[in-house]
């Protein structure tokens, strides 16, 4: 099965028990890797979407996310234990001390991101932007294996309100139709910039060394 045999809209909105959670779950079921970029990024989305992402996991995928600064400190907390875990270079030493600290977290949530950024498949990297407000641009871009890609565009950010609580409304484009490649493109192109540090309003930072 590939995104092409999902039945796909080209709007969603989310309200009540009509949410855009019920759009992502089968979409990132069906894919190998999840570019997100969000004005406010929280564990809690992983109550939404811990489904998909389970199965890019298991399919060896990749999720990247960027993100502004503004974190909670439990996640901050949560980041900074997944990324010291995975930059160990004696990682056996450490996994008693990294076991307890998973135990001690409050949520579950909180003990999944950890493990999917020190297991290498989640990355975080914050933006700031150059001497004007936040970064707030909200988007996502999700492909399977046969290089089908769907991008989504609009209100929500990653966290449980983003994807379920809040009023939002996104728009779907995909690249396998003629009237969506120019937006898939442009949101590869600037995802690219930005997770590269190359982008021209925009300055990236890997979370890991400023968590």
């Amino acid at each position: 099965m590939s995104l092409k045999d999902i039945d796909i809209d080209y709007v969603y909105r989310s309200y009540g028990e009509s949410s855009i959670s019920e759009m992502i779950n089968p979409i990132l079921s069906e894919s190998i890797f999840y570019k997100r970029s969000v004005g406010f990024f929280s564990s809690s989305s992983l109550n939404i979407t811990a489904e998909g992402i389970l199965n890019i996991v298991n399919s060896n995928g990749k999720i990247q996310i960027l993100a502004s600064p503004h974190i909670s400190e439990d996640d901050k907390k949560a980041i900074e234990l997944g990324y010291k875990y995975k930059d160990s270079v004696i990682k056996d030493s450490f996994i008693i001390d990294f076991e307890n600290a998973l135990s001690s977290m409050p949520e579950k949530n909180l003990c999944l991101l950890c493990e999917l950024i020190s297991s290498g498949f989640i990355d975080i990297k914050i933006v700031l932007t150059k001497g004007f407000g936040d970064y707030h641009d909200k988007f996502a871009i999700i492909g399977d294996s046969e290089n089908n890609i769907v991008v989504f565009n609009g209100s929500a950010n990653e966290s449980k309100n983003g994807l379920k609580e809040n009023y939002e409304r996104i728009f779907v484009f995909k690249n396998w139709e003629k009237s969506g490649t120019v937006y898939v493109n442009d949101d590869l192109q600037e995802f690219d910039l930005l997770w590269n540090g190359k982008h021209p309003f925009n300055e990236t930072y890997s979370l890991n060394k400023v968590a």
